[in-house]
């Protein structure tokens, strides 16, 4: 790419395909938990596709890119803790998806992109202790999923997506302390993931998300004393969790997180240590992690 930046100077394909993979290096760098590479990566890419998009307002594509890069840009700075620009970005980012979307209602890529940008807002205010909030912008989600689902039933990404956002809509209601709805959302969303193991045993993603839901259903046994549905449940995650091979690959921050959930759910304080150190360093641990570490006796500040 820098050969053919050289070669052909302010060509846009080239420094379209830049961008993209700045793209691609900062999404790897926030999924191990590297915020201040992936902020670095991040701001190149942002910088190529507003250029762009200023040369040429009528690309829709590089439209569309600058809204991914940006809800990109809003999670980054949510993870190091600028709750501030986390909003500034998020608030900028919904704002361009959805006037794509009334662009071009007809776009499955447009409404998709609007899909996740709910949900990754939803993700940033739940674990800001807003559950309401959260669980308002799941439903928009939801309402996208179950529109475009029923138009074009075949289209897998709308099953795969309902069932991280029902997962993601039942540590909400956890939150809030409605047990029932939780584990309704979590059993849900274990049957849409299963499904998705089905059609695609190859893809991590789906046992990591899967194993996640059971580790929540095991939390709610316990607080409730059914400690031999807990125990079936943390086997079943446990399972899930032994499938996830990286291939030597660094391990991503989220399978750290439910690594060290499961052991202590279990029990296991010392084994669960180094795990929790991982994700401190990174400067954000989740919210479900932090919960337990505490009930553990554990300093996650300190």
């Amino acid at each position: 790419v820098e050969r053919a930046l050289n070669a052909g100077g302010e060509d846009s394909r080239a420094r379209a395909v830049h961008a993209r993979l700045l793209e691609m290096r900062a999404r790897y760098a926030e999924m191990i938990g590297d915020f201040d590479a992936a902020a670095e990566a991040n701001q190149g890419a942002s910088d190529i596709w507003r250029t762009l998009t200023s040369r040429d307002a009528s690309n829709a594509e590089f439209q569309s890119a600058l809204a991914s890069s940006t809800s990109l840009r809003a999670g980054i700075h949510f993870f190091q803790g600028d709750t501030r620009n986390a909003e500034f970005y998020m608030r900028s980012a919904l704002r361009m998806t959805e006037d794509l979307v009334r662009s071009e209602p007809a776009n499955i890529t447009y409404q998709a992109q609007l899909t996740r940008t709910y949900a990754l807002d939803g993700f940033r205010l739940r674990q800001s202790d807003f559950p309401d909030e959260a669980l308002s912008q799941f439903d928009r989600a939801l309402r996208i999923i179950n529109y475009q689902s029923h138009d074009d039933p075949s289209l897998k990404i709308w099953e795969h997506a309902r069932a991280e956002i029902i997962s993601l809509s039942g540590n909400a209601h956890l939150d809030l302390e409605d047990t029932m709805r939780a584990r309704g959302a979590f059993e849900e969303a274990v049957s849409l993931y299963s499904r998705a193991v089905e059609s695609d045993p190859e893809n991590l993603s789906f046992y990591l998300g899967r194993a996640r839901c059971n580790l929540r259903l095991a939390r709610i046994s316990q607080e409730e004393g059914d400690g031999n549905r807990a125990e079936e449940l943390l086997g079943l995650a446990e399972a899930d969790m032994e499938r996830l091979d990286y291939a030597g690959q660094q391990m991503p921050l989220e399978t750290v997180s439910a690594n060290a959930l499961l052991l202590l759910l279990r029990g296991d304080v010392q084994a669960a240590w180094p795990l929790i150190q991982r994700t401190r360093r990174t400067g954000f641990i989740e919210k479900d992690l932090r919960r337990a570490a505490v009930s553990a006796g554990i300093d996650v500040e300190g």
